[in-house]
């Protein structure tokens, strides 16, 4: 096909799925034109036929959210007469927006265009319209998410268990299952290397509270093995709580013992994970996004992309998805639990790492996964 327009309301290289479907995207059309909010600086590898069109003034995601309303709705504003511009200049056959925001500044946009492309919407996270602040930008564009779906041609999503949260009722065209999962033409270089005698732990992502991060700090100082517990951190720090963890890594005498990294680029990041032993991905929220996230969290597909087992949070959600893994370990937090998990996963690191990899690159991979989605492309026109 010959032009696909994809929009999002933010930087795509701060998620790795978007840049996962981004250069699937380049195979199958002449051009892939994105329409972004420059937030950030982040930098990415794009295939050549992708070409990037920021919209508005760079700034980062909490000045904006910093923005009195009036410049908020001028920034939704420029991105809508940019999206028309782009439309009438590309004239794209397909449309992908990605979450409520572009999907509502398209059936803005729509009506000052001639031609009618198809229209591709894929839901990231799933706003819960009685939990947004009234009248803000999210609670109007989730609002307007429901009124939008008879329009749809193609809707997708990385948990099939949301579709229960939408009005598929109203949906007449085609769905698919695009689970957050890593690539493998990005992470077939990086495989488990660690170095040293400690044993690493790693987390990435938001640093807060509900993940874990608290319990195994607890449990700091102690050994596995004869090997000394490593806790490595890498992303930003929410709100306050990194004074809560510095008190209590200080009241445990394990500051030695954890490493803060801050926010690491996702194009580094594989490097960091790959120096570690063990992948942490144990979230105890509760809440739509947190109670779905078995294929919607890239970060525990990523730890086994790089050859680390996983340890999760011990539900029934978690264990439909990740319980027939032998490199993913349930845990209930407790320092037990904990220490027993961490033993057994010692005791056999090689043999789960290489399970993890392998069952990365057999069917865990972006790729595969997105196969229907390409076979269909071809459907509406060849691959280029």
């Amino acid at each position: 096909m010959r032009c696909i327009l994809v929009s999002i309301y933010s930087n795509p290289t701060h998620y790795p799925p978007t840049l996962n479907a981004l250069s699937e995207l380049s195979r199958h059309f002449e051009e892939v034109d994105v329409q972004y909010r420059p937030y950030g600086s982040a930098k990415w590898n794009y295939p050549e036929n992708i070409k990037l069109h920021p919209s508005g003034a760079i700034m980062s995601a909490r000045e904006q959210e910093a923005l009195p309303l009036h410049r908020r709705w001028g920034l939704v504003a420029g991105f809508i007469k940019d999206m028309v511009l782009l439309c009438r200049e590309k004239n794209p056959e397909v449309v992908l927006l990605f979450d409520p925001l572009p999907l509502m500044a398209f059936f803005v946009a729509r009506v000052f265009l001639r031609h009618q492309p198809i229209v591709w919407y894929h839901n990231h996270d799933v706003l819960a319209h009685g939990n947004l602040k009234k009248f803000s930008l999210a609670w109007l564009a989730a609002g307007a998410e429901k009124r939008m779906f008879r329009h749809l041609d193609i809707f997708s999503l990385p948990a099939d268990e949301r579709k229960a949260y939408f009005p598929m009722k109203f949906f007449k065209g085609k769905y698919f299952f695009l689970p957050n999962l890593p690539a493998t033409t990005f992470y077939q270089k990086y495989l488990s290397n660690p170095f040293g005698n400690a044993l690493r732990l790693i987390y990435q992502g938001t640093i807060t509270e509900r993940r874990g991060i608290e319990e195994v700090i607890s449990i700091l100082p102690c050994q596995v093995n004869g090997k000394d517990v490593h806790l490595i951190l890498a992303g930003w720090v929410y709100g306050d709580y990194g004074e809560k963890l510095s008190k209590l890594i200080k009241e445990r005498n394990a500051g030695k013992f954890v490493e803060m990294k801050g926010y690491i680029a996702y194009h580094e990041l594989p490097e960091l994970t790959s120096s570690c032993h063990i992948g942490m991905a144990m979230y105890t929220q509760v809440g739509l996004i947190y109670t779905t996230l078995g294929t919607a969290s890239n970060k525990m597909y990523e730890y086994a992309a790089a050859g680390l087992p996983v340890l999760y949070f011990d539900n029934p959600h978690f264990q439909e998805h990740l319980g027939k893994y032998e490199w993913a370990f349930p845990v209930d937090l407790s320092k037990e639990s904990l220490l027993k998990s961490l033993k057994t996963i010692d005791d056999h690191l090689d043999q789960l790492s290489q399970a993890a990899r392998r069952d990365f690159m057999n069917g865990l991979n972006y790729e595969q996964h997105f196969q229907p989605m390409s076979e269909y492309l071809n459907k509406l026109a060849p691959a280029t």
